[in-house]
């Protein structure tokens, strides 16, 4: 629908056809999927002015977290950094997600840590999981360059 009474803003981001201009790149697939490749803005400029360089957080992040397949750190204007964080899902041979099946290699590291989840619903409402990624974002944090970098 746009950005609530800030006209500017939704002309910026969704064009006259209605598409919404999010600043990923992607791709779809033969079966409809859309995959999210990259950026094409490959800096975050924070509310308070520091410019964030996401991909190496993300992929610090993955490096700690070993059944999480993907990372999207968002933050754009932002007082702080946050990020969307997925489980690796097994696929079918088509390629295409096995809803809440996780991937036999993302079910090793859960089960390394403690945690009894055959799911992803149960990964994500897991506290034993929770807690691992708290404390695996903190590491993260401990090797960012500066604070601003901080999730």
């Amino acid at each position: 629908m746009g950005y609530y009474k800030n006209e500017k803003a939704t002309r910026e981001t969704i064009d006259e056809l209605g598409y919404l201009h999010s600043g990923d790149v992607g791709k779809i697939d033969e079966n409809g999927n859309l995959f999210i490749t990259g950026r094409l803005k490959e800096l975050i400029i924070t509310a308070g002015g520091e410019n964030v360089a996401p991909v190496l957080i993300e992929n610090e992040i993955k490096e700690e977290l070993k059944f999480i397949s993907n990372v999207m750190v968002v933050g754009d204007n932002r007082k702080f950094l946050s990020c969307l964080l997925t489980f690796k899902h097994e696929l079918n041979k088509e390629g295409q997600l096995i809803p809440n099946k996780i991937l036999p290699e993302a079910k090793v590291h859960i089960e390394k840590i403690g945690s009894k989840a055959n799911t992803i619903e149960e990964a994500i409402n897991c506290p034993v999981i929770r807690k691992f990624v708290d404390e695996g974002i903190a590491r993260a944090n401990k090797r960012a360059i500066s604070k601003a970098q901080n999730i």
